[in-house]
Order: structure tokens, then sequence, then C-alpha cells
């Protein structure tokens, strides 16, 4: 089994806009991927952080992994975007480093390493803050889906939780 941190708030936005009603954590929430909404930007320079829901510490350190679906839009050299995984101010993984987007919806996955998934303290404080780096006129970023697996917490044996429970 797995957690899985889903958008559920806004922290904020410079040049994002959501395609249906007022947040863009709303239109990127679903458990399966769905492109009827999305959010778009813009501009070069367009930024906006989107929290994740809280899930509990895993006890691991492997096994995270992070997945947005994405598009550009233009007819220009082609769109970049930076994309980045975040608790608070800390950075945990850059997903993409001003990257070109294809023109069809996309879906990106990336893991995280050891190292990576180590810096993370606080499962109640991740986010996910997305750039877009190069846009001309005319030309925009599409996300439509964003969520972050992580490992189930295991479950204790219950001849152990008895024996705690016992022993007491």
């Amino acid at each position: 089994m797995a957690q899985f941190a889903r958008p559920n708030s806004d922290i904020s936005n410079t040049g994002w806009s959501p395609s249906t009603g007022t947040t863009l954590w709303g239109c990127v929430d679903e458990v399966t991927a769905s492109d009827t909404d999305y959010i778009r930007g813009t501009s070069t320079s367009a930024v906006c952080t989107i929290g994740l829901s809280s899930v509990e510490d895993p006890l691991t350190d492997s096994g995270f992994t992070f997945r947005i679906r994405a598009k550009a839009n233009g007819s220009g050299a082609g769109e970049r975007w930076t994309v980045e995984i975040r608790q608070g101010a800390t950075l945990i993984r850059t997903v993409a480093d001003n990257a070109t987007l294809a023109r069809t919806w996309t879906d990106i996955s990336v893991g995280l390493l050891t190292i990576q998934s180590e810096l993370i303290t606080d499962f109640s404080a991740l986010s996910v803050y997305i750039t877009l780096t190069s846009a001309g006129a005319s030309e925009s970023v599409d996300v439509s889906w964003i969520e972050f697996e992580i490992p189930d917490v295991p479950t204790a044996p219950t001849n152990v939780v008895l024996n705690i429970i016992t022993n007491m």
C-alpha cells in the first residue's frame, strides 16, 4: 500500500490561473489524472506554490515517487519550466530544471533518492513550487495533475502489540 500527498492549498501565486473554480489546487488534485481542469501559466516568471496534504512518516527513505501531468501551448521555440518539491523553504528535489515541455499532455514521474527523502522531516509541510521560466507571447503551460506517492506506514505484528499491552 501507499500514501498519497495531493494538492490541498494555494500557498502563493503570481501568473497562474485555474481553468475552473477559484483555486489552483482544486484543478490538480484528482486521484486519477484528468485533463478536464488544469492550471495555466501564461508569462515568463509565473510562479506558484501548491501545498500538499499531510501524510504520515513511513519510517523509510525509499519508495518515494512524484508525478505531475503537463503540456505546453504555443508555436514558438518551446516553453520551459522548473518544478520543485519543497518542505517549507527546504528544497527536497528538482523535478524539472528549466526543462522544455511537450505540446501534448505528458506524465512526468520521478523517484527520490534516499538522500533527498532523508531531507523530509515534516510530512505535513510539503509543497510543489512551479515556475514558468520561458514563454513567448501567446504561449503558456498547463498542469492538470499532481501527486506525491509515499510508502505506507508499516504495521506492527499483532503479537508485538499484545506483548506491549500485556507488559504495561
